[in-house]
């Protein structure tokens, strides 16, 4: 009888901690993909608050576009920043680079943050620079503009010659429940545009 009360007492004990670790370890792998993205959303504002527009320079543009993947946003966004650090004198590169935020499938199927700068200037303002993979944890990527008119899905600064006052960024990560009907977790930062003022 003290054999079968001790089996009990450990099972409930085992089960016990068994739910804890499991509890911790969750909430760990959830803090850690919040985190990156929170990190991802900073360097995407310090740069967006960098954003510059002049009516005489046609290559100077920003163009957000609304699209759709997976059922979530999947936008991509250009602009050219202010912000560039030219590191190498000899390249014919300039203080100000184009800057995209995109996601995209890759071979795998997997949905990918990728981030492209070109420092040169052509006037492509959708080619050319270096591409970056950022992250494979964003289920969405979604940008919306506020400006004159209210808040809008897209934005071309080549029709209006404007930038928009404030950008708001929202990044979707996978929920945290394996529910096939759960909704991903939203992470939204709202921008100022200091030039757009």
């Amino acid at each position: 009888m003290t054999l079968g009360l001790l089996v009990l007492v450990m099972t409930m004990v085992y089960g016990s901690l068994w739910s804890t670790v499991d509890g911790i370890t969750r909430i760990a792998g959830r803090t850690d993909r919040e985190q990156a993205a929170r990190i991802l959303l900073e360097m995407m504002e310090r740069e967006l608050r960098s954003a510059l527009l002049t009516a005489d320079d046609t290559r100077l543009v920003f163009l957000g576009q609304d699209g759709t993947a997976n059922n979530l946003p999947a936008d991509r966004l250009t602009w050219v920043q202010a912000a560039h650090l030219k590191l190498h004198p000899s390249l014919p590169e300039t203080e100000t680079a184009e800057v995209s935020y995109w996601l995209e499938s890759d071979a795998d199927g997997h949905v990918v943050l990728y981030r492209r700068e070109d420092a040169t200037r052509d006037g492509d303002p959708e080619g050319g620079g270096g591409t970056y993979r950022l992250s494979d944890a964003l289920l969405g990527l979604d940008f919306q503009y506020y400006g004159p008119q209210g808040w809008t899905h897209e934005w071309d600064s080549r029709q209006a010659n404007v930038l928009p006052r404030v950008v708001q960024i929202s990044l979707f990560l996978p929920a945290e429940s394996p529910d096939p009907e759960a909704e991903p977790i939203e992470i939204r930062s709202l921008v100022d545009i200091p030039l757009a003022w």
